[in-house]
């Protein structure tokens, strides 16, 4: 499946920050180069290479 076929689901995504890891849940609004995810906080936006988990929540 790719990360495309998400796009307006439920996921939950972590990403790689430096030394650190950080798991955001969300809705997939867009997935390129960039990946967006809307939280209850507002837009997140992350680097695809940075990205080190992407999976559907909530089937």
């Amino acid at each position: 499946m790719k990360i495309e076929d998400l796009t307006g689901k439920k996921v939950r995504i972590i990403v790689s920050l430096g030394d650190v890891t950080a798991p955001y849940e969300g809705i997939l609004r867009s997935a390129n180069k960039w990946i967006t995810i809307e939280t209850k906080k507002g837009k997140k936006l992350f680097n695809s290479d940075a990205v080190i988990l992407i999976e559907e929540i909530g089937k």
